[in-house]
């Protein structure tokens, strides 16, 4: 889990299926940006990445995003039935299968 927080803004991020990944956070960018396009008055922004431990040509990751949350919250499950997710968390379900998905 990652808690993100900016001001009075929160959000969780919880990782729950996936290769195995390390997360890193930077104040860096990727390529800079436009020097026409900066405001030198802004505060650093920062940046996350969640990154795969091996090289893959492909992964799968499923991932809670609870906005307002400080990360407090009992950690949501995964299950896998066949080619079929689902995802709980407080008393809540969601079942992804193909382009499907079932909120119940």
């Amino acid at each position: 889990k990652i808690a993100l927080v900016n001001g009075d803004a929160r959000m969780c991020v919880e990782m729950l299926g996936g290769p195995d990944v390390a997360f890193s956070q930077t104040d860096r960018f990727t390529a800079a940006p436009e020097p026409s396009s900066m405001n030198r008055n802004e505060p650093n922004q920062w940046h996350g990445t969640f990154a795969t431990k091996a090289p893959s040509t492909t992964a799968e990751f499923v991932t809670v995003m609870r906005v307002g949350s400080d990360c407090k919250a009992p950690d949501a499950k995964l299950t896998r039935s066949g080619d079929a997710l689902t995802v709980q968390a407080e008393g809540k379900s969601v079942t992804l299968h193909g382009a499907s998905v079932a909120l119940l």
